[in-house]
């Protein structure tokens, strides 16, 4: 099998193992109780934590790395000028900030479709936050 061969590949399976992890707190939370509290909720929010970071890892261990070795040949060969700057690094950056602006622009479009709905889960988060707070000032 050839390199490139071998990147596809592996490549297809990182992202397919990816995407699988990160499905399975959907399918659990549809099988468990949800409500606040729940032992459901936080089985769902450990998965969810796992499923972010397998993907994270991915990224940041197998990709950029990747990612590095393409932009350094293409300013070995004169295809992009070498500016000192960490391109790979900063490219990345600028995809998680595009990823959180439009994870933002989505609740914004949520409030204004459903300000009810969106209302009661502020009033829970403060709340959350408040409890949280507490619980730290007394550890």
């Amino acid at each position: 099998m050839n390199l490139l061969t071998t990147k596809i590949v592996t490549m297809s399976i990182l992202g397919l193992v990816s995407l699988i992890v990160g499905f399975i707190p959907m399918i659990v939370a549809k099988k468990v109780n949800l409500a606040k509290g729940s032992r459901g909720g936080t089985v769902v929010s450990c998965l969810s934590c796992f499923g972010g970071g397998v993907i994270l890892t991915t990224a940041l261990t197998h990709m950029l790395p990747e990612v590095n070795l393409f932009l350094q040949y293409n300013i070995d060969h004169g295809q992009l000028s070498d500016t000192g700057l960490p391109l790979a690094e900063i490219w990345v950056l600028c995809g998680f900030f595009m990823i959180y602006f439009i994870e933002e622009l989505t609740h914004m479009f949520m409030s204004r479709f459903n300000p009810e709905k969106d209302l009661a889960s502020t009033k829970d988060r403060e709340k959350q936050d408040v409890e949280w707070q507490w619980t730290w000032a007394f550890t």
